[in-house]
């Protein structure tokens, strides 16, 4: 006979339909993760499975393939699948039936604020707009040709006898959407610049390997603009708890978004093709559900929580150290024994939010395992093999971040020479970049304490969760010498924005006894002009230029980038430590004397001129400095042109031509 209890856990019929909904979702998930491995119970399969394992535990020894990890990850899946379910199934009764009710009436549309809101966002579309096209950087090409769309045939460029055009092998949508050969494919990007990318080709009929910007950039531009109308929400919403009325919270609202508008870090990270601008997005929709989760007490906002925090780590693993402080700052709020005077609850599973929180996050689990953990194992082999992940935390770090931040450009100058690369620095004297270095520095300090004073979990968790997001990754790094970029943390951009935003406010309420409303407004303009000018410097060379001039390079040699007109065609293009040769399947790569000798004696004898183009030119010189030589000191060729990047002096490209006539 079995007990009552356990045979209610294991079955009684559900009360309601959202009873009915969880109950067919858990036993989906469960009946899912049973019939994958019923059909898949090889000794192939469960040797895909252990090798999974070993590879995350530091193997590398192991030849294995895309496919391999997709086979392990899935069978982790689907036992994941059927534990989270398992558990949920059988501990149903503690949280589907202690959720809370939402009895607030309906309210009225602010129509003010979102006309405000509307035009913020042309705003900030018209600024981001011009960086569409730019030129690809190494990054964003790395991912075109290992998931997005594919590359070239590497041994016709590597062959300078050979005059045919390079043929070009697609990417399959394993690879797309499970492939992570060299470690740093941003998934969720990966999925919709392909879809856009081939919608594209379809309709412009276009042939393979034709690089077009903007469907890549596209969905991040899409991110980054749901960020800044998502922090108008946050902001309007968590003022509305803490004051006196709601035009204040309108009013914080549209600061912070004029704020992220023009913000330069932010407008150049959702405009390039990686996953950073889905971050912004996706990282702001979970904290706009959390908010309201915890508010409202509906499994609506709980289950949309769970699925923007899923989808944040899809679109970048790097939003990790972000998602777990969010989750830190919610489940000590929600554990820690309640404190106030008028509350009985000593007991934190009494908490009314904790079983929404949990489920939250089990469910989200459950969705990310099944997207990531294909992708896992290749990224723990780039961190074993692949030096550039283990050169720890980049130099001046914290000087950096700190001013991409406040700012939107570095503190100290990568490339001093370079007058489009921007730097705090490389601007000692403009008064109006260390007008709104300070500013931001300031009213983001008083923003904060003054979020945090209002005692609320809303306001604790928008300054502490950002500030654990960003000491994390430093943390990490600090301790396992994996490499730590600027540019991993740059979803602190959203925050800081809304920090600067309370900050002004909060300076407009002190001084409201002694100043008019009108005078107020002034103030307040006048300070947010301040800064929108101390950026104008590094907002117009962000919507300008690219990390790397690479499609100006094939341009300035052919007049444009593939597909080619016949004239287009008869230049001779080679290169070396370059991503140029994207735009370009007839270009020849020369890494060697003997190569560049190949197609100088060409050029001499087909009448064809011929365009030599370098990048990362330190990287190359210590290589091969023959080849440098040659190109810089025998006479033979001349500088065209040496086309600017941003951050450091290795992401220049040097144009160089022969000088012998064709028919000489």
């Amino acid at each position: 006979m079995i007990p009552a209890k356990i045979q209610s856990a294991l079955w009684s019929r559900p009360r309601s339909r959202v009873e009915w909904g969880f109950c067919l979702v858990l036993l989906a998930m469960m009946g899912a993760g049973a019939a994958w491995l019923a059909s898949h119970s090889g000794a192939e399969d469960w040797g895909a499975l252990r090798d999974w394992f070993a590879t995350i535990e530091g193997d590398t020894s192991l030849k294995l393939r895309t496919a391999d990890f997709v086979r392990g990850g899935l069978m982790l899946s689907a036992i994941s699948w059927i534990a989270i379910g398992a558990i949920l199934w059988l501990t149903r009764h503690w949280w589907l039936f202690s959720r809370s009710q939402d009895h607030r009436g309906k309210t009225r549309p602010d129509r003010q604020f979102l006309l405000g809101l509307a035009l913020i966002l042309i705003l900030a579309a018209a600024i981001r707009l011009p960086r569409l096209n730019l030129s690809l950087y190494n990054d964003e090409v790395d991912v075109f040709r290992t998931a997005i769309a594919g590359s070239f045939d590497g041994k016709v460029l590597d062959d300078p006898t050979n005059p045919a055009p390079a043929g070009f092998r697609e990417v399959t949508w394993m690879e797309t959407v499970w492939g992570n050969r060299i470690g740093n494919n941003h998934v969720l990007h990966s999925i919709l610049a392909r879809a856009g990318y081939d919608a594209w080709r379809k309709v412009s009929g276009a042939p393979p390997g034709t690089v077009r910007e903007w469907p890549l950039r596209f969905p991040v531009l899409l991110g980054g603009l749901l960020s800044i109308a998502l922090i108008a929400l946050i902001a309007r919403q968590i003022a509305s708890a803490g004051l006196p009325n709601h035009h204040l919270g309108s009013r914080l609202g549209l600061i912070s978004a004029f704020l992220l508008s023009i913000h330069p870090w932010h407008v150049r990270y959702s405009t390039e093709a990686r996953g950073y601008g889905l971050v912004f997005g996706f990282a702001a929709l979970a904290f706009f559900f959390l908010l309201l989760a915890m508010e409202r007490r509906r499994w609506r906002y709980w289950l949309a929580f769970g699925a923007s925090q899923a989808l944040c780590l899809w679109a970048c693993l790097g939003s990790l150290h972000l998602i777990v402080g969010l989750n830190l700052v919610t489940g000590l709020t929600l554990i820690w024994p309640a404190r106030h005077p008028d509350s009985t609850r000593l007991n934190p599973l009494q908490s009314p939010n904790l079983q929404g929180w949990i489920v939250a996050n089990a469910l989200s689990a459950a969705v990310f395992i099944l997207a990531a953990a294909p992708i896992l194992p290749p990224i723990e082999m780039a961190l074993q093999l692949n030096a550039t992940f283990r050169k720890g935390i980049a130099p001046h770090w914290w000087f950096d971040v700190g001013s991409y931040l406040l700012v939107g450009m570095p503190w100290l100058d990568g490339d001093p020479e370079n007058v489009r690369n921007p730097a705090v620095t490389k601007y000692l004297g403009d008064p109006f970049v260390w007008t709104a270095l300070i500013l931001a520095g300031t009213s983001s300090l008083f923003g904060m304490v003054r979020l945090w004073r209002l005692g609320n979990f809303p306001g604790r968790l928008l300054v502490a969760a950002p500030i654990i997001g960003i000491a994390l990754p430093w943390i990490d790094s600090e301790f396992s010498d994996v490499v730590l970029l600027k540019w991993y943390v740059n979803y602190g951009t959203i925050f800081i924005a809304l920090w600067m935003a309370a900050g002004i406010q909060g300076w407009m309420l002190a001084l409201s006894d002694l100043l008019t409303p009108t005078r107020l407004r002034l103030m307040a303009y006048s300070l947010l002009g301040l800064y929108a000018l101390g950026v104008t410097r590094p907002l117009n060379l962000y919507r300008h230029q690219s990390k790397q001039s690479l499609k100006e390079a094939i341009e300035l040699a052919r007049g444009g980038t593939f597909p080619f007109t016949e004239n287009q065609e008869n230049p001779l293009v080679a290169g070396w430590w370059t991503h140029a040769n994207y735009y370009d399947p007839f270009f020849k790569i020369c890494y060697t004397p003997e190569k560049l000798e190949i197609m100088v004696q060409r050029a001499k004898s087909e009448h064809r001129p011929l365009y030599f183009i370098l990048g990362m030119r330190d990287a190359a010189q210590a290589e091969d400095a023959r080849v440098i030589d040659r190109l810089e000191k025998s006479g033979e060729f001349e500088t065209l042109s040496v086309l600017p990047g941003l951050e450091e002096r290795q992401f220049r490209t040097y144009v160089y031509r022969l000088k012998a006539p064709p028919n000489s």
